[in-house]
């Protein structure tokens, strides 16, 4: 993803993947600045500064 298509979404759910470990985590779009996409991870979800080249949207049907 890049932050211009992060930035026009608030709101949507995403999948961040680990660049080193290629491990998974949903979360949701907050907010974005000029460098970072701030998504809401977890359960309480906690709020991460995240590059947008490791999200992409969730398009699973939930």
């Amino acid at each position: 993803m890049n932050l211009l298509a992060a930035k026009s979404n608030p709101g949507a759910r995403v999948i961040y993947t680990n660049p080193s470990t290629r491990e998974k985590e949903s979360g949701v779009i907050s907010h974005c600045d000029e460098k970072y996409a701030y998504v809401y991870y977890g359960d309480p979800p906690i709020i991460h500064p995240t590059h947008p080249d490791n999200l992409e949207f969730d398009r699973s049907r939930r």
